[in-house]
């Protein structure tokens, strides 16, 4: 029922209904997903964020689990918390480590929760595998300059 409501376009109700299917026994793996991308569009990201966390534990073989962690990590940053997010997209880059939009984007994290080194570090991993990446070469410009005013 929730998935119809959000189908069409009920989101308030179709985040209340799918809030209640994650709190209820059975729970369909499935409805965390659901409920994550109805308090999105509601503008509850933390609710969001914590449905997709919590599907991780509630399915521990995620075949998608570096596009869920990149999800997380947006969300995390859209809530100004770059210390998860870096936790999450270090998590999508190992498993992924050929992955260099990953890669930039952790150094970006990085960044923002002001661990320079740890971004350097993410920069030259990812140029290693693709020196024309034009996102690496962004962040590593933006992380030399920080590193210069220091």
């Amino acid at each position: 029922y929730g998935r119809a409501l959000l189908q069409e376009g009920e989101n308030e109700a179709a985040e209340h209904t799918l809030q209640q299917a994650t709190s209820r026994y059975p729970i369909e793996p499935a409805a965390f997903l659901l409920y994550a991308s109805a308090a999105e569009r509601q503008n509850h990201l933390d609710a969001a964020r914590n449905a997709l966390i919590l599907y991780g534990s509630v399915v521990p073989e995620d075949r998608d689990f570096v596009a869920r962690a990149s999800r997380i990590a947006a969300l995390s940053l859209r809530l100004n918390d770059p210390d998860t997010a870096v936790e999450w997209l270090d998590q999508a880059a190992s498993a992924s480590p050929n992955d260099t939009k990953l890669i930039a984007l952790l150094a970006e994290a990085q960044l923002k929760a002001g661990d320079t080194e740890a971004a350097s570090a993410s920069i030259e991993r990812g140029l290693a595998k693709e020196p024309a990446n034009a996102a690496l070469r962004s962040v590593k410009l933006r992380a030399d300059a920080l590193k210069a005013k220091r």
